[in-house]
């Protein structure tokens, strides 16, 4: 029998943790620990989502009604009878049955209804016209002042100088 000490063993010529493929891996596992969480939100948005696109797009009525619902019991509407639906009469769209596809149904004409569209394609029709009356006015006076203060500009400044007045500004963005 030999009796050998605990130092003269068979040792291990291995040192953890050195070699460059288990720092790679390391890095890996850190990496996976960091991202997992917002992956895995942002896959549950993502499927939330997809599902919200096909739930609209296989009924948008039920998406349409529940949205108007919403807004009457913000309103503080309690009964069907407190809310008039006018609606101008749609084009004739005759679409036959396509897989899942319902066709559009005509809406019984309203003489209402279309007397309330005619009067507001009046009124944005007016408006139009009064905003294009008020524009060219307001970029008479912005030549005018123009050609007073500078009278050796080229085209483009003169054109960038017209658009930065202010009054030709505000009728430019009301059109």
């Amino acid at each position: 029998i030999l009796q050998k000490e605990a130092s003269e063993g068979v040792k291990a010529r291995t040192v953890a943790g050195t070699s460059d493929s288990s720092k790679s891996w390391k890095r890996l596992a850190l990496f996976v620990k960091v991202t997992r969480i917002p992956i895995l939100i942002t896959a549950v948005y993502t499927l939330g989502y997809q599902n919200g696109v096909v739930e609209t797009v296989r009924n948008p009525f039920k998406i349409q009604q529940g949205t108007f619902e919403e807004i009457c019991a913000s309103l503080g509407v309690t009964h069907g009878s407190q809310v008039s639906i006018l609606g101008e009469k749609a084009s004739d769209l005759r679409l036959s049955r396509i897989g899942w596809m319902r066709g559009y149904e005509e809406m019984p004409q309203d003489q209402r209804a279309e007397k309330v569209a005619a009067i507001g394609r009046e009124i944005i029709r007016a408006a139009r016209m009064y905003v294009r009356d008020q524009l060219n006015e307001a970029i008479k006076v912005a030549r005018q002042e123009l050609q007073v203060d500078e009278e050796h500009l080229t085209k483009a400044e003169f054109i960038r100088k017209l658009n930065e007045n202010e009054e030709v500004m505000q009728w430019t963005h009301a059109l």
